[in-house]
């Protein structure tokens, strides 16, 4: 049973934490330029929530993401700050590698 504790610490210490601030997302734009930026996406991100909804769901690293600052992103990008939260939580929901922490 030891050995079975140890396996379990390197599996949690390799996964990855990106913590995201809402209220770093002032534009369209911008949020996906800087959430690109965080993550690490590929060059050939499409910048849109089709295409992160795509890279989050297939992503194969274990990664929490932790949004803070949600109230703020929603009043930033209006409707649309809503939906790019909608999308990680689906996303992470699809995803067993992605797990989500949102906090305002």
């Amino acid at each position: 049973m030891t050995g079975m504790g140890c396996m379990d610490k390197s599996i949690e210490s390799s996964v990855r934490l990106v913590k995201l601030n809402g209220a770093r997302m002032r534009s369209c734009k911008g949020a996906h330029a800087y959430i690109a930026k965080k993550l690490g996406f590929p060059s050939y991100y499409g910048n849109n929530l089709d295409a992160l909804f795509d890279v989050l769901s297939t992503w194969g690293n274990p990664v929490v993401i932790k949004i803070k600052n949600t109230k703020q992103l929603r009043r930033n990008l209006g409707e649309y700050g809503q939906a790019m939260l909608h999308t990680f939580e689906e996303a992470a929901q699809s995803n067993r590698s992605l797990k989500l922490i949102m906090a305002d």
